[in-house]
Parts: structure tokens; C-alpha cells; sequence
């Protein structure tokens, strides 16, 4: 899905009492900050979080050994800001960290929203993989396991245009440090082998490109050494090659792709540098590393990135690589139109290692880690809500059906908006109905004989957005 440029504009209130110094008044909606929601049941240290549709998200698995609820995933939903057991318990008898989960795309029926969940210290082997269903709220397995194991050491996996999984990166039950790699197909279920990488890259990161490459970068070599690595996985050959190295060794960092396509690298250590503050950008048409304007206000070690709608990264958390590693509550913004970052509200607890989605709601739920100098394992969780946006215009495909007289507008959807379907002719207004299903949001409405002006209107918190509309006789 290609980005959608969308404009900020500040509630009016909110910018004004801002601009005082002043604070919102009670009731008023308080952006760039964290607010508590209900805890989880169980820990998940080192846990599998995935967004759903529907302001839910989808948390299973962890590292805490003798207790085995982290075998019952849980579903959180921002409708009442609670976390709830899923029906089913995960037919992996030992979820430890290290384990992958991707949302799958609706490529075919049976794969319509349901979660990959593969890997991890599943019995020793890692070759564990299963799917769960959110509609139903259960687990099954894959038709086969995978084809090579991956334990921990961060595993990276991509979700690839094509709507298939790679996984690589990672280690084995042994501590070999493989560079095979392997694709999921959602349609059979199955694992199959593809290209090897050229390095191994353990704690490195996967990114899907905009033109549906996969770029690999960083981590430690099989000698646990810094990498400078950087390779492109082309998934219509197979094949990884070599691109631009980092100017730097760097493992443990985050990377979120850009809207405008780059790729974002923070956080992490620097081969003789240790915890940084330095972040680095990919241009994948040029193929060039470069330093942000830019550093970090603070170190972010072991630090979740997470794009918003605006186009803005928030970095969350993390700590500052001493021994033993001091956690942080501070998150910081970064803005791809000036290339710096400045800081954002505090989370209420310091945490690092933690798991953070952007939901459907344009909001960013944190959950899990390790807080008081990464000692006690929090259950409690937060709500990043970050400014509302305008949503720009959306780009409409209209369909009609003259014989029903059923109009038929398709957009794509954008986190934390909502879309209006009206028709109207001389005073008379009709509304259709609105669904969403995958990256698509699809309207109808059959409004009767004439001819309608008919207009798809985009809204969220920021207020209503510029309308696409169309004049269609029926």
C-alpha cells in the first residue's frame, strides 16, 4: 500500500492552551502522551505482539520458564482497554523468545486474518510454527514445520508483497549462526528454502522496501563480530545480494521504513562505540547511507520504533547499555522533514526490551520489557496517542452496477481513519456502508434512480478530511 501524504493540524484548543503553556482542560484529549490501560494476565518477556483489525493486537509467548500461561495468547482491545486469554492455548508446549508473528495478507480465504507465529526455543528444535485465528480465537499448526530452526538471537522475518513470509537472521538449538534463509507460503502452509544470505546477521533487521526487495542489515557475524553488512533480498529471483555497507558496525538497532521510502536505522551499539545516539538513513534509489541531521536526544538501546500516521517515528524506551543496563521511560519523535529528534511525553514506567504496535486506531500500545534496572518484568501496559491528522484525500475506485443501481467505492485504508460513503440529489442524502477488510476499506450503497453526487469523506480525531467525490446517473 502506497503512502498517503496527510497534512497535521492541532485541535485548535489544544494548540492554543499549548502555546500559553497552559494545560487542556479536563476532558480534553492530551496528544503526544501516555496513558495506562489494563495490564496483562500473564508476563511475556521477549513476546510476540501483532496488530489486528479493529484497534485489537495479539501478545503470546515469552521467556519466564515454569509459567506456562504464556502458552494462552492474549487479545487486547482498545474499545475497553483490556487485555483478555484467547479461547485457545498454543499447541507449542515451551514458547520462550525468539519466535516471529506476521499478520498474514488475505491472499486466499484461509488465510484471512490469521497470525504466523514460527520459531523460538519450541522444545529445543526451532522448527515450531503454528497459525492463530483471531475469529475464532484458536490455534492450529502449519502443515509443515519449518525448514530451517531459528531459536533466538532475533530472527528477522518480512511480509513480502506476494503476500509469503521470509524468514532469516537468528540462530540454532546448537548456536550455529546460519545464513539460510526461508519462505512461508500462506496458501499451502509450507516452508520451503530460499537463497542464503551472504552473512549471518544475528540481532540484524528485515525491511520491506517499496519495491518489494527486503533489505537485511546489521547484527554480528557468526564470530559475533559488528557487521557492516547490508544485502537486498530480491523475492522474484530468490536471491540475496550485496548493497552499500553500513559506515559502521551496528547490531541491536530498530529500522522502520520511511514514507518517503527510506529506511530509518536507531538505536543499537557501534562497533568501539558502545550505546549510541547516532541513527543512520538508507536511500534504497541511491543505494547511500547517511546520518540523520540530527541524534537522538537520549540512548536507546533495546529500543521499539514504531511509524505514526503522520509520517513521524517514535522511538520508546530502551536503556542506556550499562552493566547492568539502566532502563529509560523517555520516547522521542523523529521527523523525516527536518531529519531530528526531539523528545515526546514519558512513558509511565522505564522499560526496555519492550513490544509496541501501531493500531488500527493510529494509536501505539506498549507492553512487556524490563523495568528497576531490568530486574521485575511489568504486566502493566500504556497508550501512546500521538497529534491527530487531517487524512489527506483519498484516492477512490468507484464501481457501479446500473442494473441493482449499487455504487461501489474501494480506498486504502490509513491507520486511525474512518471513511463516510453519501450520495446526494437535490435534498434528499442517503449513506451507504462502510467495511474493511485487509489494507482495503470497501462502501457501498444503492441510494435509488437519478443522478447522485456521490463523495467518500475521510475522518479521525483530527477532524474530516478533503472529500473525493463523484457524479454517477443510476
Amino acid at each position: 500500500m502506497k503512502p498517503i501524504t496527510q497534512t497535521l493540524r492541532p485541535l485548535a484548543l489544544a494548540a492554543a492552551l499549548l502555546a500559553l503553556g497552559l494545560a487542556a482542560p479536563s476532558g480534553a484529549a492530551a496528544y503526544n502522551t501516555f496513558t495506562g490501560v489494563g495490564s496483562v494476565n500473564s508476563i511475556h518477556f521477549g513476546s510476540v505482539l501483532v496488530p489486528l483489525p479493529g484497534g485489537k493486537a495479539f501478545l503470546l509467548g515469552g521467556n519466564l520458564w515454569g509459567d506456562d500461561n504464556k502458552r494462552y495468547g492474549e487479545v487486547f482491545s482498545s474499545s475497553t482497554n483490556t487485555f483478555s486469554y484467547t479461547a485457545g492455548v498454543s499447541t507449542n508446549t515451551s514458547i520462550f523468545d525468539g519466535s516471529v508473528g506476521v499478520a498474514l495478507r488475505p491472499v486466499s480465504p484461509s488465510t484471512t486474518g490469521k497470525v504466523l507465529i514460527a520459531g523460538g526455543q519450541s522444545g529445543g528444535d526451532g522448527l515450531f510454527a503454528e497459525l492463530f485465528d483471531p475469529t475464532t480465537g484458536l490455534f492450529a499448526s502449519t502443515t509443515g514445520q519449518m525448514t530451517y530452526e531459528r531459536i533466538d538471537a532475533n530472527p528477522t522475518s518480512a511480509l513480502l508483497p506476494n503476500g509469503k513470509v521470509l524468514i532469516a537472521g537468528g540462530k540454532t538449538a546448537l548456536g550455529a549462526t546460519p545464513k539460510t534463509a526461508q519462505l512461508y507460503n500462506p496458501v499451502n502452509s509450507t516452508f520451503t528454502a530460499t537463497g542464503s544470505a551472504e552473512t549471518a546477521h544475528l540481532y540484524g533487521t528485515a525491511t520491506v522496501l517499496a519495491d518489494g526487495k527486503v533489505l537485511l542489515v546489521g547484527g554480528f557475524d557468526d564470530a559475533w563480530a559488528f557487521m557492516t553488512s547490508a544485502e537486498l533480498y530480491d523475492p522474484t529471483t530468490g536471491v540475496f545480494t550485496a548493497t552499500t555497507p553500513l559506515p559502521v558496525g551496528l547490531a541491536g538497532q530498530s529500522a522502520t521504513r520511511l514514507a518517503n521510502g527510506n529506511v530509518l536505522l536507531t538505536g543499537g551499539y557501534i562497533d568501539g562505540l558502545g550505546a549510541t545516539t547516532r541513527a543512520y538513513l538508507y536511500n534504497p534509489v541511491t543505494k547511500i547511507w547517511s546520518r540523520t541531521t540530527g541524534d537522538m536526544t537520549r540512548v536507546h538501546l533495546n529500543a521499539p520504533a514504531v511509524l505514526l500516521p503522520s509520517g513521524k517515528v517514535l522511538i520508546i524506551g530502551g536503556d542506556d547499555g550499562g552493566d547492568p543496563a539502566t532502563p529509560t521511560s523517555s520516547t522521542e519523535l523523529y521527523d523525516p522533514r527536518t531529519s531530528t529528534f526531539s523528545l515526546s511525553g514519558p512513558m509511565s514506567i522505564a522499560r526496555n526490551y519492550a513490544r509496541a504496535v501501531l493500531l488500527t486506531t493510529g494509536k501505539v500500545l506498549v507492553t512487556g520489557g524490563k523495568t528497576n534496572g531490568g530486574v521485575e518484568f511489568p504486566t502493566a501496559s500504556e497508550i501512546y496517542t500521538p497529534t491527530p491528522i487531517i487524512p489527506g484525500k483519498p484516492t477512490v475506485k468507484w464501481a457501479t452496477d446500473k442494473r441493482k443501481r449499487l455504487v461501489t467505492a474501494t480506498v486504502n485504508l490509513v491507520v486511525g481513519t474512518t471513511y463516510k460513503l453519501t450520495a446526494k440529489l437535490g435534498r434528499k442524502t442517503k449513506t451507504g456502508k462502510c467495511k474493511t477488510k485487509g489494507a482495503k476499506v470497501t462502501c457501498t450503497l444503492a441510494p435509488g434512480k437519478g443522478k447522485w453526487a456521490f463523495s467518500i469523506t475521510p475522518s479521525n480525531a483530527g477532524g474530516n478530511g478533503t472529500v473525493n467525490g463523484k457524479a454517477i446517473k443510476l
